[in-house]
């Protein structure tokens, strides 16, 4: 006779504590993708106070450079107006967005959101602001990390619905 789970008592203990191992490695993966997908949120917030800092004169090197290069460079030395805070609060709210869905891990929101803050990096770099680069790389980093969880995460589920 054959011993399945129902009729050992003991070996339906061990499988209920692994289920419940598992489902708390897949509440670790999902927090560990949220708090990465924090890290949007707090450059839309770094980002804001950066508007207020370069609306004093001063420099904050965790501000975001595409909305200050679109509003300082293109739009100002070309029809010459005051500083648009419309652009820098909608490159905040852009990152809001993603930080939203990636803590959904959503996988999507964190490649887009990468990819435009790679392209911020890039301007940093341009301009040689060296210490807001390495700042961009270490978030970057953050939310590579992040990414790669969802695969994790992924991967126990499969498991647990196995």
């Amino acid at each position: 006779m054959q011993n399945t789970p129902e009729s050992d008592p003991v070996e339906t203990n061990e499988i209920a504590e692994n289920l419940d191992v598992v489902e708390m490695n897949l509440e670790e993966r999902a927090t560990h993708v949220q708090k990465a997908a924090y890290w949007f949120y707090a450059i839309a917030a770094l980002s804001i106070i950066n508007v207020f800092l370069q609306a004093k004169g001063a420099y904050f090197i965790a501000g975001l450079a595409i909305p200050s290069f679109i509003d300082g460079f293109l739009i100002r030395d070309i029809i010459e107006v005051e500083p648009n805070y419309f652009i820098q609060f909608a490159g905040a709210a852009i990152f809001i967005f993603f930080g939203y869905f990636a803590a959904k891990l959503q996988r999507w929101a964190f490649i887009v959101g990468a990819i435009v803050y790679v392209i911020d990096a890039a301007i940093y770099a341009l301009v040689a602001q060296w210490l807001a680069l390495a700042f961009h790389l270490f978030i970057l980093y953050k939310l590579f990390q992040g990414f790669r969880t969802i695969s994790e995460y992924e991967a126990i589920r499969k498991k647990l619905k196995a």
